[in-house]
């Protein structure tokens, strides 16, 4: 399910979803639930496939409309964005005790795991941690869980490259968990954590956050990049699927329903089904895609929604 939801390839998620259409059509036909050689319901058929592909043009004006939105802009306005990425790529260069940070997403949400990892093992391994047993216990209960997840996100980091990856590989972080975790740690003991404790916790609290502001940047722009693809799919699969239709209903206007033999006209009514609907297919496969990451990384901090 997570495969089909997020992880596949958008077009073969699509594919699958047309060759499933096929099957369907084929089994009702073979079974008499469908009969295409009537000209009549078929021409009626492909007619409102026409018109339904027709209003994609309205989903493809508003998403392009969406991505615009965000490119359109003025010039101090730009300045002020990339001076807050600027800043933002320095705050985490200082706490990673690193010059430059790679500019590449994959590279750079590294840096903020390794970071956080090693902090954890300062926290895990301080001597007053490790000598008071209320505060061994609720570090315990949450640090090697947090290291154990990191260094599987780095390992599938350090193999991918694309900001999808990137973003694939950090989406299921439970980053609003361990915050709120080492948050715990540093209210309830406080008094008890020593100087370099409590200097670990309160890196990990901003390391955690800067994670999450990580993932969202990504998140924005995996998405915009996305829609922008999805419209130009759209317009490929709709101007196809629409010549397709129209052709379809121009031949069954010519054809008698006497000249149509059922099995060839069926297998061949299948594909052209199938090829009609691919904008749908286009739609509903990136739309569960940016469904799900939205989903996934809607929220951080204070509050930790249930699963569904």
């Amino acid at each position: 399910m997570w495969w089909f939801l997020f992880d596949g390839n958008r077009s073969a998620v699509a594919g699958l979803m047309l060759v499933g259409v096929i099957a369907i059509v084929l089994a009702f036909g073979f079974v008499g639930l469908i009969d295409v050689t009537k000209t009549n319901r078929m021409m009626w058929l492909f007619n409102g496939i026409v018109n339904g592909i027709l209003t994609l043009v309205t989903v493809v004006i508003a998403l392009n409309q969406l991505v615009l939105s965000r490119e359109l802009d003025s010039v101090s306005n730009f300045y002020d964005r990339l001076d807050e990425t600027v800043a933002f790529r320095q705050s985490v260069e200082e706490r990673a005790a690193t010059d430059v940070a790679s500019p590449v997403p994959t590279d750079f949400l590294g840096v903020l795991l390794r970071t956080l990892r090693d902090r954890a093992l300062t926290l895990r391994e301080d001597e007053l941690v490790r000598r008071d047993e209320d505060v061994r216990r609720d570090v315990e209960r949450y640090v090697p869980s947090l290291i154990e997840q990191t260094d599987r996100t780095i390992d599938t980091l350090e193999e991918t490259r694309t900001e999808f990856e990137a973003l694939s590989a950090v989406v299921r972080y439970r980053d609003s968990w361990y915050f709120y975790f080492t948050r715990r740690v540093r209210v309830v003991h406080g008094d008890a954590l020593s100087d370099t404790a409590s200097a670990a916790t309160e890196e990990m609290l901003e390391l955690l956050k800067e994670i999450d502001a990580a993932r969202q940047y990504f998140k924005t722009l995996y998405v915009q990049r996305s829609l922008a693809r999805l419209s130009r799919r759209l317009v490929y699969t709709g101007s196809l699927s629409i010549l397709i239709a129209v052709l379809t209903v121009l031949v069954y206007r010519n054809t008698p329903n006497a000249a149509l033999d059922p099995v060839p006209l069926l297998l061949v009514t299948s594909v052209v089904i199938a090829v009609a609907l691919s904008p749908i297919a286009v739609l509903f496969a990136s739309g569960l895609r940016v469904a799900t990451v939205a989903r996934e990384t809607a929220s951080f901090g204070p509050f930790v929604p249930q699963q569904d």
